[in-house]
């Protein structure tokens, strides 16, 4: 009986040393917090404070435990490095930012937001959106670039 409690144990140790070995492997090389991104700040009130130069805003709303969410740094990550000076992206961690998430009334994860310059929103998705479909969201809105 002792004996299959211990191989019970050392199997249960085993297994969760594989799956954090596994977390580690698969989380993503950009981060919530990296690259401009927002992980938690001062939390501004939708419409209270212009972005910067008039641009729009995409807020994007997940957290480090979710699969959807680590798939969106990537598209964000791009999204920002294209659209500098004329969009304003930001990334929240719902657990480190739980006021802004609030503020923003976001019940699911991911979700994402599109700002007007003057802070109305003008768009709500919830779940993963790929690169193209927020392209033709923003030109849909009347924002090509």
């Amino acid at each position: 009986m002792n004996r299959a409690r211990v191989l019970v144990a050392v199997a249960g140790a085993v297994a969760v040393a594989v799956l954090a070995r596994q977390v580690r492997l698969s989380r993503p090389s950009v981060r919530l917090g990296e690259i401009g991104f927002v992980a938690a700040g001062p939390a501004v009130p939708p419409g209270e404070l212009p972005p910067p130069a008039g641009c729009p805003r995409l807020l994007d709303f997940g957290a480090g435990h979710c699969v959807p969410c680590k798939m969106m740094i990537a598209v964000l990550d791009e999204l920002q490095r294209e659209l500098r000076g004329k969009l304003v992206v930001e990334a929240h961690d719902v657990i480190t930012d739980k006021a802004t998430a609030q503020r923003y009334d976001v019940r699911i994860i991911p979700t994402q937001i599109f700002l007007a310059p003057d802070g109305r929103e003008l768009f709500r998705h919830e779940g993963y959106m790929a690169k193209e479909e927020i392209l033709q969201k923003w030109a849909e809105l009347g924002y090509r670039w």
